[in-house]
């Protein structure tokens, strides 16, 4: 649900950045490069969240295991 969010406005201010002028002017908009807009920072905010979770869970991991050393 956080990656929606921050998809939703990074993708709008990237947006804004990248095709304002054209929609704006009424001119065509690139609706690939749009969606693409869109989907980096899902990304982005996906992989990151994924990767945390990842470094917790492995930290959380060695130390169970250094634990089970000292007794």
């Amino acid at each position: 649900m956080r990656a929606c969010k921050v998809c939703g406005v990074v993708g709008t201010l990237l947006v804004a950045i990248n095709q304002g002028d054209a929609i704006l002017a009424g001119l065509p908009i690139d609706w690939g490069k749009l969606i693409l807009t869109y989907f980096v920072p899902y990304g982005v905010s996906t992989y990151s969240a994924v990767a945390a979770l990842r470094a917790r869970q492995e930290a959380v991991a060695s130390t169970s295991r250094t634990d089970g050393c000292r007794g």
